[in-house]
């Protein structure tokens, strides 16, 4: 098949998917019970040391987990958000974001932080997928660059529906209908890692997402049980 065709064919077939699983949710919408992995209340229980990392208080503004509509306004669909600043002796800041949703369906779910970026002004470049370790095994993520005139950012992530981090949001759609036929609608974790830094200041990105990705795997080892089954899943436990 030529790749124009497969390319229309793939297209088609998601947007199949989509709505098949809209229809799916509204139908059994009247028998779906929401599974949280954990209680809520653990998101507010972060460590105050990560390996060299400690937390401090810090007026520097995180970019929103929101994204806004067409006419600007902000759309938001989180429970509970939870953002901390960590840093290390060499002075590198870490800003750790959490947003958690109690239950997802198709078109009301936990979305990828790109999109809030963007929303928000930044130009996004760099986007690749990565790994990080976890307590069982390694776990799916993404990271991207984000620029604004007088900001830098380098961004580490993951998304967890269910008891799965998804790999796309293909896969996400993909987790939230196949538990939904058993009748339960997933709850969600976006958790999202940043080092930001004033343009031209040389760190570099490599370097950045090396932080991040230690930190994050660390994270995952100085939480508690309920709080990495939130941030992680299976993976975590």
């Amino acid at each position: 098949m030529p790749r124009s065709s497969w390319s229309t064919f793939a297209g088609l077939a998601v947007l199949a998917l989509a709505l098949v699983s809209i229809s799916a949710s509204r139908i059994m919408s009247s028998r779906l019970h929401s599974r949280p992995l954990a209680p809520i209340a653990a998101l507010g229980v972060l460590p105050q040391r990560v390996a060299d990392w400690v937390a401090v208080a810090s007026a520097e503004p995180a970019v929103s987990p929101v994204i806004s509509d067409a006419f600007g306004n902000a759309q938001q669909v989180y429970d509970k958000v939870v953002s901390q600043v960590y840093v290390r002796p060499d002075g590198t800041h870490i800003q750790l974001m959490l947003a958690y949703k109690l239950t997802q369906q198709q078109e009301d779910r936990v979305h990828s932080p790109e999109l809030c970026y963007y929303s928000q002004g930044f130009s996004l470049s760099g986007q690749r997928d990565l790994t990080v370790d976890a307590p069982n095994g390694r776990l799916n993520a993404r990271a991207f660059l984000a620029a604004a005139p007088q900001r830098s950012e380098t961004v580490v992530y993951w998304i967890r529906t269910g008891q799965t981090v998804s790999e796309s949001a293909l896969s996400s759609r993909l987790a939230i209908f196949r538990d939904g036929l058993g009748g339960v609608l997933d709850d969600g974790l976006l958790v999202r890692a940043s080092v930001i830094e004033a343009p031209g200041s040389g760190q570099g990105a490599a370097m950045n997402e090396k932080y991040l990705t230690d930190f994050l795997a660390n994270l995952l080892k100085a939480s508690g049980g309920a709080s990495r089954a939130l941030l992680a899943g299976r993976v975590g436990a």
